[in-house]
């Protein structure tokens, strides 16, 4: 088990800032024009401070049976398959080593500000700091799932480019719940089983989400054929 605490600072080689500027805040050009936004959410990083990204992570031992994979021992999650060619299931990506890595990261509590800057009428302000907290937690997923791959011997660079995260030309993939191949959400109580989700502040509404809303979590496969599908 490991627990992570990053900086905004941090971070900041890891945000993607085409998803900053251009999908959560509607710049439409490049990103590097929007020098107006880019000030806006310097000035309020000043005024209010971004919050740090904290994190949970560990390798856990699986066993399979069909296309059910069991955590731990105990905890099992039935994977769907999908019923076109090639006909991938998460669970053709348990390798050799029989484990699979799981981590939850969040950028979360920051309600206070947003209900602050709310009340003070600056809505365009809030939706930045919404925006900029949301890219953070992402952000430390990226760094998260990066040492997880080094540590299993698969990354050697420091850091990757944006251009090749968003291309995900690394070995091993990360799958969340609610996504293409697992979109189940319900199974996301396997992370709630497995982290100690609590020393994060990260709690599963009744409706399977993440509160705070800023957070990530995900199972990390390293077998060189993993790839991102639709079932």
């Amino acid at each position: 088990m490991r627990q992570w605490q990053l900086s905004p600072q941090d971070l900041d080689p890891w945000i993607s800032k085409r998803a900053l500027y251009q999908l959560h805040l509607d710049f439409r050009g490049h990103f590097e024009k929007a020098t107006d936004l880019q000030a806006r959410v310097a000035q309020l990083g000043d005024e209010f401070g971004y919050p740090s990204v904290q994190g949970v992570s560990r390798w856990v031992n699986v066993t399979l049976n069909g296309d059910t994979i069991r955590f731990m021992g105990e905890f099992e999650v039935t994977f769907p398959r999908q019923k076109t060619a090639p006909f991938r299931c998460l669970t053709d990506y348990v390798g050799e080593d029989q484990k699979v890595g799981l981590f939850a990261v969040t950028a979360g509590p920051y309600h206070d500000i947003l209900e602050t800057l709310f009340h003070q009428g600056r809505y365009q302000d809030c939706v930045i700091y919404h925006a900029v907290t949301v890219q953070l937690a992402e952000a430390g997923a990226e760094y998260i799932h990066h040492q997880m791959r080094e540590g299993a011997g698969l990354e050697r660079r420091p850091h990757l480019t944006q251009k090749e995260i968003e291309a995900t030309i690394y070995t091993g993939k990360r799958f969340s719940f609610g996504y293409g191949a697992c979109p189940d959400m319900s199974q996301q109580s396997l992370f709630a089983h497995c982290l100690p989700l609590d020393r994060i502040g990260v709690t599963l509404t009744p409706t399977w989400m993440l509160d705070p809303e800023a957070s990530v979590t995900a199972m990390v496969f390293l077998d060189e054929r993993c790839e991102y599908y639709f079932v």
